[in-house]
């Protein structure tokens, strides 16, 4: 295979290293031991010179330390054969947005989303495996807003959310009434008489 000017193999750092310190070495030990019949059968003193040179290197140039990995720790559910929506744009012609097939969830944080093969990574003893068959599933949408005006307008009104009888809706009416004015309008709202008994 042909290589491009200037490229340099794998491992040409470590081979032109080895060749300047053997040349050294060698070309010492070559002059000053062997003589002109060593010098046509070759001499276990370049072998020598070989092993010196790796030591050397070694020595200078240490493997790095393997660190050990911390497990990731193991999922509370997981769910798989999913079709889930992730938001993330799609390269592909079948979808818009990118579909994976199964979610890993640890304590209220979704820890995962993925291939199948990948979220069972995160598969514990305890963890309880929902197979969705193929439903779809988004993320959530939470709106915490309010309209200034009505806001401001509701404090001053009679509070009735959450009122779950007859009983505690007439309280909060008459507190409103005790510090009302003579002739003022009483206004109230949000009671969900759904949460009454027997509704």
């Amino acid at each position: 295979m042909m290589r491009s000017a200037g490229a340099k193999a794998p491992g040409g750092h470590l081979f032109a290293a080895l060749k300047r310190c053997a040349t050294q070495k060698l070309h010492a030990v070559w002059e000053s031991h062997l003589s002109q019949g060593t010098r046509k059968m070759g001499h276990p003193a370049f072998v020598v010179v070989i092993c010196c040179c790796f030591a050397s290197l070694q020595a200078q140039n240490p493997m790095p330390e393997q660190t050990p990995t911390t497990p990731e720790p193991k999922a509370d559910v997981i769910f798989v054969h999913a079709n889930v929506y992730t938001g993330v744009p799609s390269n592909t012609a079948s979808s818009a947005i990118l579909r994976e097939e199964a979610i890993a969830v640890r304590g209220d944080r979704i820890q995962a989303v993925g291939k199948i093969a990948e979220i069972e990574k995160l598969k514990g003893l305890q963890t309880q495996v929902i197979d969705l068959a193929g439903r779809f599933v988004m993320p959530g949408f939470n709106d915490a807003h309010l309209h200034l005006s009505n806001a401001g307008l509701q404090k001053l009104r009679v509070d009735l959310i959450g009122v779950k009888t007859l009983a505690e809706f007439r309280r909060r009416v008459l507190a409103k009434v005790e510090t009302a004015k003579p002739g003022e309008w009483i206004l109230g709202g949000g009671w969900d008489e759904t949460l009454w008994p027997g509704k």
